[in-house]
């Protein structure tokens, strides 16, 4: 206001609670009130921004007045605190006003942040219903983390949510928390404090421990970090009904400069000495009244550079100039401006920290979607290795599964190792349902597989790979490690000839085909000779003997034998067999004037058979469940 003929003095009732304020003409700032009106009384004014007039309150009293009301809070906590342009009440709710420009600045070689604003904070506690404890604490400074990156992000955003709208608070990116640390504090006995620093006054939150501290006085430092009290100080937490309220001076009434101010200043010596200023003029000498004021809380305003110098030499002091609208910070000779420190302008730097912190977020939610996916992924694997582990054969894989098709699988076979097999899912001729577990394809026309093969004998393999299991029911030969690894209960043998497969199973419990077979011994099955018949399209067969299992066999080996199937003779004894169906032959040539090549899988029949002399050489196969 130019002078007070101007001011228009409106006293009213503005809530229930019957505070008043003073509406005139508006002003610059709740300084310009005090300078105008120096009756007026603390309450709601008009304050004339770039937008036009607002309503704000001011108190008139603390510290010879001048304070702008810009935000309650009722927790410790500083980042779940909404803002927005409304009027901010001293009995209202809790939020932040988004009117009112309050820039926060990054000095990153401290990594502080510095409140360009004094703010006066006052820490209500009610006790009981009718006692209420008020503390008054002038912040400058305040710490908030370590990392400086997360300092820019979070001090940026705070600068966004004064300016604008943040309905959840400051520390949101995206609708993402991003902080729970945060707190204001000052100390007069050191130049930094904060979180992890001690305090004189502190509220606040590390890590999300929130509480508010203090002292009986201003003399020392009553907090310690993680809300701890020392020197006599009190700490309250949360469930204590903590309210703050914060207050800015953006200039300071022509009054406080009446009051006496210390600082030091270095001589022509280089020594420190103590000057004061003391109704404007400065007076070398410590303030004659003890308790007056010994910093400089506010900001000098000023119409030039020129009127700029004129100002006392107190490090620290703030300084706005008029004509170019910038601050000013005084360092140990000079003026810097603050706006432009290191040549970065602050609205580039605020719009290039806002893009790193949303390009920062976004890249830890890329980095996170990633990194879920890949655990998505992993548990799947884990399922599947779990479900492998637990599956011990194809049996327990047909069962456990809706849609089985046959091919290749994996079974336990102990100690967390697996094996991968040929699975036949479904009914093979007469080998009823599925879950049958490959063991050997046998090709009759081959010699691979003959009853002198050491592979009846070893713990080896043969075609154990994708081109020998995978083809299922085809001509390639295979012997898998199922021959001596996997146990059952029944067994599927099976015989392709002529075009017609032919299969049936039986009961015969063991640990493995190898301890069936390898030991050479006979082992005799009771099946009956129709069913060994039924391997194989028109079947023939002497009608003797019919000695039938593993191993079936005669003491000279130039008769018939086989390690899986029948042997017969046309003599009522079984020295001299010359026919066999079955798996694993040899032996049966030049008797009875027939003359048949060797066969290690299907039907040899000779010497009175009962359907002819017969030479099958079928492809034989082994199943086992």
């Amino acid at each position: 206001m130019a002078n007070q003929s101007k001011v228009q003095i409106k006293t009213h009732i503005y809530t229930a609670s019957y505070s008043y304020g003073n509406y005139f003409d508006p002003a610059k700032d709740c300084s310009r009130i005090v300078d105008n009106v120096p009756k007026a009384k603390s309450g709601i004014y008009w304050i004339q921004t770039e937008k036009g007039p607002v309503k704000a309150w001011c108190d008139v009293d603390t510290d010879s007045g001048g304070f702008l009301l810009i935000g309650i809070k009722d927790t410790p906590e500083t980042w779940a605190i909404p803002s927005n342009s409304s009027l901010v009440h001293p009995h209202g709710l809790a939020r932040w006003s988004s009117t009112f420009v309050v820039i926060v600045i990054v000095v990153v070689c401290f990594v502080v942040v510095v409140v360009v604003v004094v703010v006066v904070v006052v820490v209500v506690v009610v006790v009981v219903v009718v006692v209420v404890v008020v503390v008054v604490v002038v912040v400058v400074v305040v710490v908030v983390v370590v990392v400086v990156v997360v300092v820019v992000v979070i001090a940026d955003k705070m600068n966004e949510c004064f300016k604008e709208s943040c309905p959840i608070g400051f520390a949101y990116l995206h609708n993402y928390h991003i902080d729970t640390s945060g707190s204001y504090s000052y100390s007069v006995s050191s130049g930094r404090s904060g979180i992890q620093d001690n305090q004189t006054s502190f509220i606040g939150c590390d890590h999300g421990e929130c509480c508010a501290c203090f002292g009986p006085d201003s003399q020392q430092d009553y907090c310690a970090p993680k809300c701890q009290a020392i020197n006599g100080g009190t700490v309250l937490r949360e469930k204590d009904n903590i309210t703050v309220w914060f207050w800015i001076r953006s200039s300071l009434p022509k009054r406080v400069w009446k009051k006496c101010m210390e600082f030091k200043e270095k001589n022509n010596a280089g020594k420190f000495e103590i000057w004061r200023v003391e109704d404007g003029v400065k007076k070398q000498g410590p303030c004659s009244v003890p308790g007056d004021v010994t910093i400089n809380d506010g900001v000098a305003v000023v119409a030039n550079n020129r009127s700029m110098n004129k100002l006392p030499k107190v490090e620290g002091l703030l300084s706005y100039r008029s004509d170019d609208k910038k601050l000013y910070l005084k360092e140990k000779s000079q003026w810097k401006a603050l706006a432009t420190q290191k040549g970065v302008d602050v609205k580039v730097l605020r719009q290039e920290l806002t893009s790193q912190s949303e390009n920062n977020i976004k890249d830890v939610i890329r980095k996170l979607e990633s990194f879920k996916q890949e655990v998505k992924n992993n548990l799947t694997t884990v399922n599947k290795d779990v479900k492998v582990l637990t599956h011990k054969s194809c049996k327990q894989i047909c069962m456990s599964r809706s849609n089985k098709g046959s091919g290749v699988y994996q079974i336990s076979v102990g100690k967390n190792e697996v094996i991968n097999v040929y699975c036949r899912m479904s009914a093979l001729s007469y080998c009823s349902g599925g879950g049958w577990t490959m063991v050997m394809k046998i090709d009759g026309s081959s010699s691979t597989f003959t009853y002198s093969s050491s592979h009846w004998t070893s713990k080896g393999t043969y075609n154990e790979n994708d081109y020998g299991r995978k083809g299922g029911l085809d001509n390639r030969q295979y012997k898998g490690s199922t021959y001596w690894r996997t146990s059952f209960k029944e067994l599927c043998v099976g015989m392709r000839y002529n075009g017609y497969f032919k299969a049936f199973s039986f009961w015969y419990p063991a640990s493995s085909l190898y301890d069936l077979i390898a030991d050479g011994n006979y082992r005799e099955t009771r099946l009956g000779p129709s069913q060994w018949r039924r391997l194989i399209y028109r079947p023939s067969l002497q009608r003797n003997c019919n000695k039938e299992g593993f191993n079936a066999h005669v003491q000279n080996s130039i008769f018939t034998r086989v390690r899986l199937g029948l042997i017969a003779n046309q003599e009522n004894d079984c020295n001299t067999p010359d026919s066999f169906i079955g798996l694993g032959a040899s032996g049966g040539w030049h008797y009875c004037n027939y003359s048949p090549s060797a066969n290690a899988a299907g039907n040899i029949a000779q010497c009175s058979a009962d359907n002819g002399n017969k030479n099958a050489k079928a492809m034989g196969y082994i199943f086992v469940r």
